[in-house]
């Protein structure tokens, strides 16, 4: 029916999530030559990251805590509004390690509910590669609903709340020399389930999503070469 609540976060769907309102959540596992974290479906006050040269070993990256409640956006948000969950987080740029030991946490106070509905761990590739290039203005995230909905002949309506998710459409501008690259790294990657951003500065979590890529043509130009990127994200 679904995964343990223990191996939740380890499926490719963000709605099955490990859950606790009796303690803090905690994951120690072992990353081969890992610099990228990305975790969805938070759910709790903070969440913590550390990582070890390895098991049992030196620090190489001290544990830093990131707050799951976003900040007021104005005096009526703060008086008055709900503050707004961060539920994803994506670390790059991690120190790499050929047998890493990386410990998560995910903590809140008293009986409040602690989740996580992913954890995905491996190799970031930048597929603008190491030259000029990056993702072009106008990158698109679009949520998604697989709820249920039909309208019956007396005009009333039948619904079952399902959940939700995000695909992404987005533009790669690549350097003409490593646009083969680019092409091999997108064969090795289509349609296996993969963190995708479009932005690397964690300003965009929204353009940031866990699915398949369907399909990226690579167009060569003089100079240049320009990748489209279709996403369908799960939930």
């Amino acid at each position: 029916m679904r995964p343990t609540n223990r191996m939740a976060p380890f499926d490719i769907y963000t709605n099955t999530a490990a859950t606790s309102t009796t303690a803090d959540i905690t994951y120690v596992l072992r990353g081969r030559f890992v610099n990228a974290l990305m975790l969805r479906g938070l759910l709790g006050k903070t969440v913590t990251v550390s990582i070890k040269d390895a098991p049992g070993g030196a620090v190489i990256y001290p544990a830093k805590t990131f707050a799951l409640k976003q900040a007021a956006t104005g005096f009526w948000d703060y008086a008055f509004g709900d503050r707004r969950a961060r539920t994803v987080l994506v670390l790059t740029g991690l120190p790499i390690r050929s047998n890493a030991e990386i410990t998560i946490t995910v903590s809140a106070t008293g009986s409040n509910t602690r989740a996580v509905g992913l954890i995905e761990i491996g190799k970031l590739r930048a597929l603008h590669g190491s030259k000029r290039g990056g993702t072009k203005k106008g990158a698109s995230a679009i949520p998604k609903t697989y709820t249920y909905r039909k309208t019956q002949d007396d005009g009333t309506q039948v619904t079952i709340v399902r959940g939700s998710s995000k695909d992404l459409s987005l533009e790669v501008f690549i350097d003409l020399s490593e646009a083969d690259r680019a092409v091999q790294d997108l064969e090795q990657l289509l349609e296996r389930p993969v963190g995708v951003l479009a932005d690397l500065t964690g300003k965009f979590s929204g353009l940031s999503a866990f699915g398949f890529i369907t399909k990226g043509p690579v167009v060569y130009n003089a100079g240049h070469a320009v990748a489209s990127i279709y996403v369908e994200g799960v939930v």
